[in-house]
């Protein structure tokens, strides 16, 4: 704990698999598209009562999927 050792290396190589960088990639997408549609139902009520809609229709599939499996 009281000294500093140097490594050195000659490259070194980090990276994704390929179903990490599709996760990421569609995530990426995902949040973009959330950030627009928030965006429009600021200006558009028809998109505010959408997004509205699709929120009561997730948490009636929670629900649903939840009371299946008992």
């Amino acid at each position: 704990g009281q000294t500093w050792q140097i490594f050195t290396m000659a490259q070194a190589t980090v990276g994704l698999t390929g179903t990490a960088e599709t996760a990421i990639d569609w995530a990426m997408k995902k949040m973009e598209e959330e950030k627009e549609a928030r965006a429009m139902a600021e200006q558009y009520p028809a998109v505010a009562d959408a997004m509205g809609a699709v929120r009561e229709a997730e948490q009636q599939l929670k629900t649903v999927v939840a009371l299946c499996r008992v």
